[in-house]
This record gives structure tokens, sequence and C-alpha cells, in this order.
């Protein structure tokens, strides 16, 4: 009986571990989401300025979850999320880029979206 509760206990832990890390993810992409969305605001008002301050912020957050995030997750999404950031600044730096710009965001969002899907407890993820 003591072995039932020792091991009832650890797979509560997990699965309280589990859903704190989902919780916690999908909070943080939602910033970062935020973010992204109101730069590209930004950019449809021609406030360059305002929109590389944004995404600048969006890459330090990332950069504070780094670590966390490399223990948690796949390295290739955690890397190809950042390279997309580093996309979306680039172009940035060209105004006339509106349209790749608007692209490129529109990608890292959806990355972003996807991650958080990834580790979200659902029938399809469990299956």
């Amino acid at each position: 009986m003591k072995r039932l509760v020792i091991s009832l206990g650890l797979l509560l832990l997990i699965a309280g571990a589990t859903l704190g890390n989902t919780a916690f993810l999908k909070t943080r992409t939602q910033a970062l989401e935020e973010l992204l969305t109101t730069a590209q605001a930004a950019v449809g008002r021609q406030d360059w300025r305002e929109a590389e301050d944004l995404t600048k912020q969006a890459l330090d957050q990332w950069r504070e979850l780094e670590f966390y995030l490399h223990v948690t997750l796949r390295h290739d999404d955690i890397d190809q999320i950042l390279a997309s950031i580093q996309e979306v600044r680039q172009y940035l730096t060209c105004p006339e880029d509106t349209a790749e710009y608007a692209a490129a965001n529109a990608r890292l969002l959806t990355q972003l979206e996807l991650l958080c899907e990834a580790e979200c407890l659902t029938l399809h993820n469990i299956l």
C-alpha cells in the first residue's frame, strides 16, 4: 500500500509540474505575441522606431527564457523562433520591406502559437 501511495504521489507531482510548465509557457508566449502584434500595428502606422523597440523587448524576454526553454523543450523549436525574431528585427531596418516584415512577423506569431499548442495537454498531443 505504501508503494502505491508513493507512486500516485509521484504521478501527481509530475502531472502538476507538466500543467505548471504549460501554464507558464502559455503566459509567456502570449506576452510575446502581444508585443509582436503591437509592433505590427506600429508598422501599420509607419512608426518603425516603436516597432523596433517592441520587437527588441520581445527578443529580450525570449533570451531571458532561453535556459528554461532549452531544459524543457526541443532545441530546434527554440532556435527557430530566435532566428525568426532576428529576421523580423532585420526587416524593421528597411521601411520599404513592409510586406516582407508582415510575413515574417506572422510566421513568428504562428511559431509561438504552435510551440504553446505542442505543450498543451490535449487529446491530440497525447495520441
